[in-house]
């Protein structure tokens, strides 16, 4: 698993939606309904709801990276959500108002989001010389 290329830069949309992609389907997309992968198509990103979105051939559902998991109908950005999530990283727990100021969010969102990740809080590796995520609490959150 590859690490997020959040430090340092700050991350494109496109690119973080793309690494959400390859945690939650490391073997391919698959429909969160069916779990079928055969017919699934991605939608072109120019059409009406934008990039990102999937349609089932089997069940006719549309879906994202986001449908059923942790971040179902947010409206924050793949990107911030990762900023929010690496702040998390760790045995300390980050000021929630400084994170809010950091990121532009609301200190509500920063808040809600804070309470959707705590269950499911990454830690850094234990390994030494290893640093980084450790990416299996994040796909719990995924929905896998």
């Amino acid at each position: 698993m590859t690490q997020p290329p959040i430090q340092g830069e700050k991350m494109v949309e496109t690119e973080a939606r793309a690494y959400f992609e390859r945690i939650r389907w490391p073997s391919g997309v698959a429909c969160p309904r069916c779990d079928e992968g055969a017919k699934v198509i991605r939608l072109a990103a120019d059409g009406a709801m934008g990039p990102g979105w999937f349609h089932c051939g089997i069940c006719r559902r549309s879906f994202t990276a986001r449908t059923g998991t942790l971040f179902h109908r947010s409206r924050v950005p793949w990107h911030l959500w990762l900023r929010v999530i690496d702040a998390f990283v760790g045995e300390d727990a980050p000021n929630l108002l400084a994170l809010s100021r950091e990121t532009g969010l609301t200190y509500k969102a920063v808040r809600r989001m804070a309470d959707l990740i705590r269950p499911e809080r990454p830690k850094r590796s234990a390994v030494p010389g290893e640093s980084g995520y450790s990416p299996l609490p994040l796909t719990r959150a995924m929905g896998r």
